[in-house]
């Protein structure tokens, strides 16, 4: 019969590839998506072994997050909230209701059975609960990833991302942090490639600033406005000017701060483009677009947003020792 034809074409298939020396054989693996795997998996014992037995390729993306949607019941709409795990890898996404061990023990077992190992460019973890950390680090077990990142919205996070970083200590890593945090757990982040503190986060005091700047490679502060002294703002300048890596900071300070640096090195309103002032050149002269240059040294500062008014707007100031 025709089931009959293509049960000895697929074993015959089989036999062809089993033929082949181990070497391609994770050759072949290696070049299948994810979803392929699964496919194959099921073809018979011998392939469902070698799927299981063999590393999955490199990958551009991946991510493990727990989400809590909000669900709506009853007249008076109550809101009860549901834990959801969604794993991505590639082309394939899992998303279940975190309801206990039962689900994640039978996720680990399907990673089990797809994969050895396998490899990302950028892997994100975000997880707020404990209970999920065991699962993670199980999970990612044999995972070599060129850059982690993780997202941050409570102390919680920010104390599994510290556990998890520990079991990468060759990886890069990368975190967003959208909360105010203990300044003890910031202090304790291993080098980052990009630390980013966004706008729920507290006010950064100025020993913290600092203490980040010479740890961390790229910047991004778009929390509270600094509060520096021009002589500070100096010293910042310095550092990135020294560093012989490409560095590259992002803050909000207000406007009047802004003013009270620019007036320490003697630039005023009336500063034109290519002039000198103290230890700092005006490369370009604030504009109609509210933007202005300068350089300090091996270090290039771009001011948006800013003008010479009084008032307590914000404007964002970007240094970085690479030349854009």
């Amino acid at each position: 019969s025709s089931r009959t034809f293509s049960s000895l074409s697929i074993n015959r298939s089989a036999m062809d590839i089993f033929s082949l020396p181990a070497d391609c054989h994770r050759e072949i693996m290696r070049r299948l998506t994810l979803k392929d795997r699964l496919r194959l998996r099921l073809v018979c014992r011998a392939f469902e072994a070698l799927v299981a037995e063999t590393n999955a390729g490199w990958f551009e993306t991946g991510s493990i997050k727990r989400w809590t949607t909000k669900i709506r019941r009853g007249r008076r709409g109550s809101v009860d909230g549901e834990s959801r795990l969604i794993v991505r890898m590639d082309d394939l996404e899992v998303n279940i209701a975190e309801d206990g061990e039962y689900r994640l023990n039978r996720l680990l077992q399907l990673r089990t059975r797809l994969f050895a190992g396998i490899s990302f460019d950028y892997f994100e973890i975000r997880v707020n609960s404990m209970d999920t950390l065991d699962f993670v680090i199980k999970f990612i077990t044999n995972f070599k990833i060129k850059n982690l990142h993780f997202g941050v919205d409570s102390d919680i996070e920010l104390e599994i991302s510290l556990l998890i970083m520990a079991l990468f200590p060759r990886c890069s890593f990368t975190i967003t942090i959208d909360s105010h945090a203990d300044s003890n757990k910031l202090n304790s982040l291993p080098p980052m490639e990009t630390i980013k503190l966004f706008y729920g986060c507290a006010q950064i005091s100025t020993e913290l600033f600092f203490k980040l700047l010479s740890t961390h490679k790229h910047m991004l502060l778009t929390c509270e406005p600094v509060s520096f002294t021009s002589q500070e703002w100096t010293r910042a300048m310095q550092i990135i000017s020294d560093d012989p890596r490409t560095r590259e900071v992002r803050l909000i300070a207000h406007r009047l701060t802004i003013q009270s640096w620019l007036l320490n090195f003697r630039i005023t309103q009336a500063t034109k483009a290519r002039q000198a002032c103290d230890d700092v050149n005006v490369t370009h002269a604030l504009n109609d677009e509210k933007e202005m240059r300068l350089r300090y040294k091996n270090c290039w500062v771009r001011i948006s947003d800013f003008d010479w008014s009084n008032d307590f707007c914000h404007s964002t100031v970007a240094m970085s020792n690479s030349m854009e």
